[in-house]
């Protein structure tokens, strides 16, 4: 019985040994991952459309020290100025945005934004990460980008800036210091819309419908007719507008004089070209409202009296051009 219980008492000091120097081991990975670490990714993205690209950042591990299968990286992402990650934007001025959606992962899941050191916390889904099997390594992780242009906004360039900041690693724990840092800038440029349609009254916009004919039929005194303009636009635009025979109708050398309103206001067509302007100063008279600007147009016919017959006719150009 005694000889026994000394067997098992001599156990247990190589068992305390076996676990200590396991320990001590473990001390010296987590701290022992110096190796130099270089990023490589695209710094200006464009973006064209509102399908989701996937953009990749590749990580080369180069020389240094530290065991090989437990040194990696953390990369992180501010949110551009915004305050959270599903608030980024790219920006044109400080009231006209798009919404870009930036994450880890494909798909539109909420949970794979990629976020900024302190929103991440620990969470792999929320934050690019990759760990290095050998001592010369490159490793590629992807993130995706989705912008959402579905609204109408001012033409030009939308931009905006977002830093990058990358953490080493030893065991999947980040070493809480910041090793390297950088930017991506993403913009997208939203193409000049200004188009113009001569529609029958009420009618809707047709880019196709650029002329209006008025047929009054025989010429009465104070004869009314009427069309609408409808522009579409995301710019300043100026509207001209020019009669031929100088807001008259002509027939054989003989005249009769008619007027013409724009949006109930008169033009006076007596000059070789007027012109109207929407306001350039507020940015939201740039953007034409869904379904466009309606202007309507009324013709009324002046006097007539004692007019030889015939067929009397006027041409009026209406142009748009942007400003």
């Amino acid at each position: 019985m005694q000889s026994k219980a000394e067997n098992v008492i001599m156990k247990c000091p190589n068992l305390k040994y076996i676990f200590f120097a396991a320990m001590v081991t473990l001390t010296q990975k987590v701290q022992a991952c110096f190796w130099n670490q270089d990023m490589s990714y695209l710094g200006i993205v464009t973006l064209t459309s509102n399908a989701t690209v996937a953009l990749p950042i590749t990580v080369t591990r180069t020389t240094g020290t530290g065991d090989i299968p437990h040194c990696g990286f953390f990369i992180y992402l501010d949110y551009g100025g915004a305050a959270t990650p599903a608030a980024r934007t790219l920006k044109s001025g400080t009231t006209n945005t798009f919404p870009i959606a930036i994450r880890t992962q494909s798909g539109n899941s909420a949970n794979t934004y990629w976020e900024n050191f302190v929103d991440a916390g620990t969470n792999n889904n929320n934050r690019l990460a990759g760990r290095f099997l050998n001592s010369e390594q490159s490793i590629t992780v992807n993130y995706c980008a989705t912008l959402n242009n579905s609204t109408v906004q001012r033409a030009g360039t939308h931009t905006n800036t977002f830093n990058i900041r990358f953490d080493r690693s030893s065991f999947g724990v980040d070493d809480g210091t910041t090793y390297k840092t950088g930017s991506i800038t993403f913009q997208y440029v939203v193409p000049t819309v200004l188009d113009l349609s001569l529609v029958d009254t009420s009618s809707a916009f047709n880019a196709a419908d650029t002329d209006q004919t008025m047929n009054f039929g025989t010429l009465t005194t104070g004869a009314t007719r009427s069309f609408d303009i409808v522009m579409q636009y995301n710019v300043g635009y100026r509207l001209s507008m020019k009669s031929d025979n100088s807001g008259n109708l002509k027939a054989s050398g003989a005249a009769i004089p008619y007027s013409m309103t724009l949006n109930g206001a008169p033009i006076n067509l007596s000059n070789a070209m007027q012109e109207k302007a929407n306001s350039g100063s507020a940015y939201a008279a740039m953007i034409s409202p869904t379904g466009g600007t309606r202007l309507p147009v009324s013709v009324t016919i002046g006097n007539v009296n004692g007019k030889p017959g015939g067929t009397y006719s006027d041409t009026v150009s209406i142009s748009v051009s942007a400003y």
